[in-house]
Protein backbone atom coordinates (compact mmCIF):
# COMPACT_ATOMS: atom_id res chain seq x y z
CA UNK A 1 0.00 0.00 0.00
CA UNK A 2 2.99 2.50 0.71
CA UNK A 3 4.33 2.31 -2.68
CA UNK A 4 0.74 3.01 -3.77
CA UNK A 5 0.79 6.30 -2.09
CA UNK A 6 4.70 6.88 -3.48
CA UNK A 7 3.59 8.29 -6.85
CA UNK A 8 3.06 11.43 -4.75
CA UNK A 9 6.36 12.04 -3.48
CA UNK A 10 8.07 10.83 -6.96
CA UNK A 11 5.80 13.25 -8.78
CA UNK A 12 7.23 15.85 -6.84
CA UNK A 13 10.47 14.95 -6.71
CA UNK A 14 10.68 14.43 -10.59
CA UNK A 15 9.06 18.27 -11.27
CA UNK A 16 11.50 19.22 -8.61
CA UNK A 17 14.60 18.07 -10.77
CA UNK A 18 12.92 19.40 -13.72
CA UNK A 19 13.03 23.09 -12.15
CA UNK A 20 16.28 22.47 -11.07
CA UNK A 21 15.89 22.72 -7.12
CA UNK A 22 18.32 21.01 -5.08
CA UNK A 23 16.47 18.60 -2.99
CA UNK A 24 17.19 15.60 -0.89
CA UNK A 25 14.88 13.06 -0.24
CA UNK A 26 15.14 11.39 3.80
CA UNK A 27 15.22 7.59 4.45
CA UNK A 28 11.52 7.15 6.21
CA UNK A 29 12.36 3.59 7.18
CA UNK A 30 14.64 5.18 10.11
CA UNK A 31 13.15 7.12 13.27
CA UNK A 32 15.44 9.67 14.80
CA UNK A 33 14.88 9.53 19.00
CA UNK A 34 14.32 12.58 20.51
CA UNK A 35 16.97 15.05 22.52
CA UNK A 36 14.56 15.86 24.62
CA UNK A 37 12.05 14.64 27.34
CA UNK A 38 9.37 17.11 26.30
CA UNK A 39 9.31 15.95 22.59
CA UNK A 40 8.00 12.89 21.05
CA UNK A 41 9.92 9.71 22.15
CA UNK A 42 10.17 8.71 18.45
CA UNK A 43 10.42 11.58 15.93
CA UNK A 44 8.56 10.48 12.60
CA UNK A 45 10.70 11.47 9.68
CA UNK A 46 10.29 14.35 7.13
CA UNK A 47 9.79 13.89 3.33
CA UNK A 48 12.79 16.22 2.37
CA UNK A 49 14.72 19.11 2.26
CA UNK A 50 14.14 21.92 -0.44
CA UNK A 51 17.34 24.23 -0.37
CA UNK A 52 16.67 27.66 -1.88
CA UNK A 53 18.21 30.97 -2.47
CA UNK A 54 16.48 32.36 1.05
CA UNK A 55 15.04 29.85 2.85
CA UNK A 56 15.16 25.78 3.12
CA UNK A 57 12.23 24.25 3.28
CA UNK A 58 12.11 20.94 5.74
CA UNK A 59 8.65 19.05 3.94
CA UNK A 60 6.35 16.29 5.08
CA UNK A 61 4.38 15.50 1.63
CA UNK A 62 1.11 14.77 1.89
CA UNK A 63 -0.55 13.21 -1.06
CA UNK A 64 -4.55 13.66 -1.66
CA UNK A 65 -6.65 12.97 -4.40
CA UNK A 66 -8.45 16.06 -6.12
CA UNK A 67 -11.81 15.36 -7.49
CA UNK A 68 -13.95 18.00 -9.42
CA UNK A 69 -17.18 18.02 -7.78
CA UNK A 70 -20.57 17.74 -9.47
CA UNK A 71 -22.12 20.51 -11.60
CA UNK A 72 -24.86 22.17 -9.71
CA UNK A 73 -27.98 22.16 -11.55
CA UNK A 74 -28.81 26.00 -11.63
CA UNK A 75 -24.83 26.71 -12.68
CA UNK A 76 -23.12 25.93 -15.69
CA UNK A 77 -19.10 25.28 -14.68
CA UNK A 78 -18.76 22.53 -12.49
CA UNK A 79 -17.93 23.52 -8.83
CA UNK A 80 -14.43 24.25 -8.05
CA UNK A 81 -12.92 21.25 -6.35
CA UNK A 82 -12.46 21.31 -2.49
CA UNK A 83 -8.61 20.76 -0.75
CA UNK A 84 -8.69 18.36 1.34
CA UNK A 85 -5.93 19.53 3.80
CA UNK A 86 -5.89 17.13 6.99
CA UNK A 87 -2.60 15.45 8.23
CA UNK A 88 -1.83 13.89 11.87
CA UNK A 89 -0.48 15.18 15.13
CA UNK A 90 2.31 13.77 15.11
CA UNK A 91 2.95 14.98 11.08
CA UNK A 92 2.56 18.77 13.15
CA UNK A 93 4.62 17.87 16.23
CA UNK A 94 7.45 16.24 14.64
CA UNK A 95 8.01 18.97 11.79
CA UNK A 96 7.86 21.33 14.93
CA UNK A 97 11.04 19.50 16.72
CA UNK A 98 12.47 19.24 13.41
CA UNK A 99 12.37 23.11 12.82
CA UNK A 100 13.83 24.02 16.33
CA UNK A 101 16.79 21.51 16.26
CA UNK A 102 17.94 23.07 12.08
CA UNK A 103 17.05 26.38 13.01
CA UNK A 104 17.11 29.67 10.75
CA UNK A 105 17.19 29.39 7.52
CA UNK A 106 14.81 26.25 7.84
CA UNK A 107 11.35 26.39 7.66
CA UNK A 108 9.09 22.96 8.56
CA UNK A 109 6.29 22.94 5.88
CA UNK A 110 3.68 20.89 4.80
CA UNK A 111 3.30 20.15 0.57
CA UNK A 112 0.08 19.08 -0.10
CA UNK A 113 0.69 17.03 -3.48
CA UNK A 114 -2.89 17.09 -5.18
CA UNK A 115 -3.42 14.23 -7.24
CA UNK A 116 -6.25 15.40 -10.03
CA UNK A 117 -8.35 13.61 -12.07
CA UNK A 118 -8.39 14.99 -15.06
CA UNK A 119 -6.01 17.95 -16.23
CA UNK A 120 -7.32 21.24 -14.64
CA UNK A 121 -7.40 24.67 -16.05
CA UNK A 122 -3.90 26.20 -15.87
CA UNK A 123 -5.53 29.66 -15.28
CA UNK A 124 -7.48 27.62 -11.90
CA UNK A 125 -3.81 26.68 -10.98
CA UNK A 126 -0.48 27.67 -10.46
CA UNK A 127 2.07 24.82 -10.64
CA UNK A 128 -0.05 22.22 -12.36
CA UNK A 129 2.34 19.46 -14.06
CA UNK A 130 1.96 15.84 -15.49
CA UNK A 131 3.82 12.95 -14.42
CA UNK A 132 3.46 9.34 -15.95
CA UNK A 133 0.17 10.15 -17.06
CA UNK A 134 -1.33 11.35 -14.28
CA UNK A 135 -2.03 15.31 -13.34
CA UNK A 136 -0.79 17.16 -10.19
CA UNK A 137 -0.72 20.62 -8.03
CA UNK A 138 0.92 21.36 -5.45
CA UNK A 139 0.37 24.15 -2.20
CA UNK A 140 2.83 24.59 0.67
CA UNK A 141 2.05 25.62 3.72
CA UNK A 142 4.32 26.72 6.69
CA UNK A 143 3.86 24.62 10.10
CA UNK A 144 3.26 27.96 11.81
CA UNK A 145 0.27 29.27 9.25
CA UNK A 146 -1.21 25.38 9.39
CA UNK A 147 -0.93 25.24 12.94
CA UNK A 148 -2.65 28.69 13.56
CA UNK A 149 -5.37 27.78 11.48
CA UNK A 150 -6.10 23.59 12.42
CA UNK A 151 -8.51 22.43 14.04
CA UNK A 152 -8.91 18.92 15.61
CA UNK A 153 -10.60 16.20 12.22
CA UNK A 154 -10.58 13.18 14.72
CA UNK A 155 -9.53 13.23 18.17
CA UNK A 156 -9.73 9.20 18.31
CA UNK A 157 -7.13 9.04 14.92
CA UNK A 158 -5.19 11.67 16.42
CA UNK A 159 -5.98 14.30 12.94
CA UNK A 160 -6.18 17.80 12.04
CA UNK A 161 -6.89 19.39 9.22
CA UNK A 162 -7.56 23.43 8.19
CA UNK A 163 -10.96 24.03 6.84
CA UNK A 164 -11.19 24.77 2.71
CA UNK A 165 -11.48 28.45 3.24
CA UNK A 166 -8.86 28.84 5.39
CA UNK A 167 -6.39 26.51 3.30
CA UNK A 168 -6.53 28.42 0.36
CA UNK A 169 -5.70 31.65 2.19
CA UNK A 170 -3.02 30.41 4.04
CA UNK A 171 -1.40 27.95 1.58
CA UNK A 172 0.79 29.09 -1.71
CA UNK A 173 1.72 27.43 -4.57
CA UNK A 174 5.36 25.77 -4.38
CA UNK A 175 7.08 28.49 -7.07
CA UNK A 176 5.76 31.08 -4.14
CA UNK A 177 7.78 29.23 -1.15
CA UNK A 178 11.24 30.81 -1.40
CA UNK A 179 12.73 27.41 -3.17
CA UNK A 180 13.22 28.70 -6.57
CA UNK A 181 15.99 30.79 -7.77
CA UNK A 182 15.23 33.52 -10.58
CA UNK A 183 14.54 31.83 -13.88
CA UNK A 184 12.89 28.64 -12.07
CA UNK A 185 9.36 29.71 -12.78
CA UNK A 186 7.67 26.73 -13.39
CA UNK A 187 5.22 26.56 -16.72
CA UNK A 188 1.44 25.15 -15.65
CA UNK A 189 1.35 22.00 -17.70
CA UNK A 190 4.86 21.08 -17.55
CA UNK A 191 5.24 17.47 -18.66
CA UNK A 192 7.73 14.87 -16.51
CA UNK A 193 8.80 11.94 -16.82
Amino acid sequence: MAEARRHYEDALAAWLRALGVPHLGVDETRRACSATTTDPPTLKSFDAVLFGPRRHLLIEVKGRKLRARPTPKRAGAPAPPRFDAWTTLADVESLGVWERLFGEPYTAALAFVFWCDRPPAAALFEGVFEHRGRWYQTRVVTLAAYRASMRTRSPRWRTVAVPHAEFERVSIPLSAAGVLGPGTAPASGAGLE
